[in-house]
């Protein structure tokens, strides 16, 4: 069974009225006759192929608000009746008419008017919007530099940093937009007043690369994240389309109270902030009741120690207590590995840690590995984290208490080259090991010896 509907997402700037009138009669020749425009896409309904002709325009005083035509649209409907053009479409100050003679007079015949009516519409509606878009992007783009500066692993082995990417290609459009925007208004009023053909200014080629781009860093972050990341982007995507249908049926039920524009306009707003604090609440509370059973790792008990409830863990480890001492207490250890990954960096955390109901002292690890899959960022998250322990330090911290990692000689084979972190002039017993494409900083809870570095490199080698 054939569809009766075809919708497809909106690729042409708000004035690229030619693109849309092109694709509008291609449409309508292959038998989908447009049915509505909007920011989010073109939906058609099918119909028998049908030649002729559209025209789009514009009326700048008009607003998607509007419960009914205003008095200029009604005018301007009625003098297109008379020449055989009928309302295909509005949205907004665009209003798209159909003329079923391919041969039919044009609709705009006067640029200079037809150039002043696209301008002040995009005064009103596209500029602002596409304004704060780009304004957005820029905004973001700096946020993502400043994650980069401060803690470069963390920011490219974290999946958000995917979905943050994921705004950009819709700034960058916006921009796009706005900049041949303004580049082709001065040549088309010159060619008004001139009596030429207004230039030509689609951009569907860009958009749709933008487009492309936008769903590969989707579909990249929705193969990279966690469990628990993948139920907030399904609950983030369900309550982004419960508040469109709700914003969307409460300005359609307001429009057929006939409510006048600033009532929709104020009663879409209200419903749509109502709905999204309602929905935000309920996908916390999911995401939260469910955090635990979708962690990367498995509980294995609770227990009791200081009036307080701890969680212990059981999960492999490259490197023990017991590979660098020669012997330990499994039982008496937690043992965890948090994972983060993304196409570029994976970044896991493990811990050794005694469990607190455990009766004496023993001997814990902590050590984080980096897998670097892009070899080009190799030296980014190197110096990150090389330079993480001055990062944060004060200008005036006095000497002996500034942390920093120093290179030492000797180090394991099979390494590149190891670092220690010192306080002052005094070594810490933190290291950091480095391969071609992997690093592993290492806290020892006591001084190691040469063999027992040696054994660490060895285990957190790549393989």
């Amino acid at each position: 069974m054939s569809r009766e509907k075809k919708w497809e997402p909106m690729r042409y700037a708000f004035y690229d009225f030619r693109g849309l009138e092109v694709r509008f009669t291609a449409m309508a020749a292959r038998g989908w006759m447009v049915e509505s425009v909007s920011a989010w896409g073109i939906r058609y309904r099918r119909t028998v192929p049908r030649q002729g002709r559209f025209a789009v325009t514009y009326v700048p005083e008009a607003s998607d608000f509007d419960a009914r035509p205003t008095e200029g649209q009604e005018l301007l409907e009625d003098y297109c009746a008379q020449a055989g053009w009928r309302t295909a479409v509005r949205w907004g100050q665009m209003q798209v008419f159909f003329n079923p003679d391919p041969h039919a007079v044009p609709l705009e015949t006067d640029p200079v008017a037809q150039v002043e009516a696209i301008h002040r519409a995009m005064r009103r509606s596209a500029l602002p919007s596409q304004a704060s878009m780009a304004v957005l992007g820029l905004a973001e783009l700096g946020f993502l530099g400043w994650m980069l500066q401060s803690d470069p692993v963390g920011t490219l082995a974290a999946t958000g940093f995917l979905l943050l990417g994921g705004w950009l290609p819709m700034a960058l459009m916006a921009a796009a937009n706005l900049a041949f925007y303004f580049w082709w208004l001065p040549r088309a009023k010159r060619a008004a007043a001139e009596g030429r053909p207004l230039p030509g200014m689609t951009l569907r080629g860009v958009n749709e690369a933008l487009l492309a781009l936008e769903t590969v860093m989707i579909l990249l972050w929705a193969a990279y994240a966690t469990a628990q990341s993948r139920l907030f982007l399904v609950a983030g995507a369900a309550v982004a389309a419960v508040i469109a249908l709700l914003t969307a049926g409460a300005k359609r039920g307001l429009k057929r109270l006939q409510a006048p524009r600033w009532a929709v306009r104020g009663g879409t707003a209200a419903a749509s902030l109502l709905a999204y604090a309602a929905l935000l609440a309920a996908v916390v509370a999911l995401v939260l009741s469910r955090s635990a059973s979708l962690g990367e790792h498995t509980l294995v008990e609770e227990y009791t120690a200081y009036g307080m409830t701890w969680e212990a863990y059981a999960d492999p480890i490259p490197l023990r207590v017991g590979d660098l001492l020669g012997e330990e207490t499994p039982e008496a250890y937690s043992t965890e590995a948090r994972v983060q990954s993304s196409p570029l960096v994976r970044e896991t955390e493990y811990r050794q840690d005694r469990r607190l109901d455990w009766e004496g002292d023993l001997p814990e690890l902590t050590y984080t590995v980096v897998d670097v899959r892009a070899p080009f960022l190799y030296g980014l998250c190197k110096t990150g984290m090389l330079e993480k322990w001055e990062r944060y330090q004060s200008d005036d911290l006095p000497e002996e208490y500034r942390e920093r990692y120093l290179l030492q000689s000797g180090a394991p084979a099979g390494t590149d080259a190891l670092y220690r972190r010192y306080t002052g002039s005094d070594p810490d017993n933190c290291f950091l090991f480095c391969w071609e494409n992997r690093l592993a900083e290492v806290r020892f809870y006591w001084d190691p010896t040469p063999e027992q570095l040696a054994a660490a490199a060895d285990r957190l080698a790549p393989a």
